[in-house]
């Protein structure tokens, strides 16, 4: 018999669906605004309008964000957690859930593992997601 879904369940998977979309907002920098600065000869030389933006900003909503980390520290916790499986298990989720191109029996075989270990370990990773958020 199963364990029964938390109410978080579906968000978090939503949310992880989400994540490659989110990584891209996040990893990609603003294009900084060029305007002209006048060189000492009175000719346009060109540059930033704001030096400080050159080093990398982000315009992301603060939600975005907050996801973003809460499914980075559950990669890095998969990580530290499970040294020996991390690959195995991150490779389930890349494929069910940021790939979407194989479902958790799929991806188990991709993975070399039963349908078991694959949806033990997906759930797990969900779980790690919510503790990340702080949800109930």
């Amino acid at each position: 018999m199963s364990k029964p879904k938390h109410p978080y369940w579906s968000y978090v998977k939503s949310i992880l669906r989400d994540y490659p979309r989110v990584k891209k907002e996040v990893e990609t920098p603003l294009d900084p605004r060029v305007t002209t600065v006048y060189g000492m000869n009175g000719h346009g030389i060109g540059g930033t309008s704001n030096p400080t933006m050159d080093c990398v900003i982000h315009d992301v909503p603060e939600k975005d964000q907050v996801r973003y980390d809460a499914v980075n520290n559950a990669i890095q916790r998969t990580i530290d957690n499970h040294p020996d499986d991390a690959d195995a298990r991150l490779l389930i989720v890349d494929l069910v859930y940021f790939k979407k191109t194989h479902t958790i029996e799929g991806a188990g075989m991709r993975a070399h593992t039963s349908k078991s270990n694959a949806g033990r370990w997906q759930a797990e990773f969900i779980r790690t997601v919510a503790d990340e958020l702080n949800l109930p």
